[in-house]
């Protein structure tokens, strides 16, 4: 197998690509280790179950995206640019998955949730936690809309949980579509749900 001190991340990233290509039910343990390089023997030595790299393999899809989006987000303080910026990044990012591999993945945390919640505990928590997370995101944005007098709401909250599942409608569109343009196409009404201005969007 792979070096003690990378293995298990290497099974982390197979199964970043390979559930996000074809989802869970389709991906065994033998193709993670292939794609790895790892012994499939050795599989278990790091995960107890292939739910429990699923549980990892999550905060992994996390940790990239509140890298690669959230964490520049919170830096521009503009909160409807903020949002603005977010669109931009998924419309982006649909754009470049499916010119690598021939499609639009949608979203991986939506993606999982539709297959998997009804599966297995740990996972049902770990996506539970993760849209705990967005929400939080969304709920701050709004709370900076509201307070530079840019949307009046009076339930953010509520709004904040809205923003984020519309986010993830359009996602599941552009996925089930294999049509990025589908989030191009819908991302102003991201603004109109929140009672904002809508911007300009390429």
């Amino acid at each position: 197998m792979g070096r003690t001190s990378d293995a298990r991340e290497k099974l982390i990233e197979a199964a970043r690509e390979l559930m996000w290509e074809r989802g869970y039910a389709d991906v065994g343990v033998q193709e993670l280790c292939q794609r790895a390089g790892v012994r499939p023997g050795s599989f278990y030595y790091f995960f107890p179950s292939k739910a429990d790299l699923t549980v990892e393999t999550l905060e992994a899809h996390w940790q990239a995206h509140e890298g690669q989006v959230l964490a520049p987000a919170r830096q521009i303080p503009d909160a409807l640019e903020r949002l603005r910026f977010v669109l931009q990044k998924t419309y982006e990012h649909h754009v470049t998955t499916r010119q690598s591999c021939g499609r639009a993945g949608g979203c991986p945390f939506g993606n999982l949730s539709g297959e998997l919640m009804a599966l297995d505990p740990a996972i049902r928590e770990k996506l539970l936690e993760i849209f705990e997370r967005h929400y939080t995101f969304y709920e701050q944005l709004l709370t900076d809309a509201q307070a530079a007098g840019q949307v009046s709401l009076d339930d953010g909250p509520v709004r904040a949980r809205a923003l984020f599942a519309f986010l993830q409608g359009m996602q599941m569109l552009a996925h089930t579509h294999n049509d990025p343009e589908w989030i191009r196409l819908l991302a102003p009404d991201a603004f109109r749900l929140i009672g904002a201005p809508v911007p300009a969007f390429p």
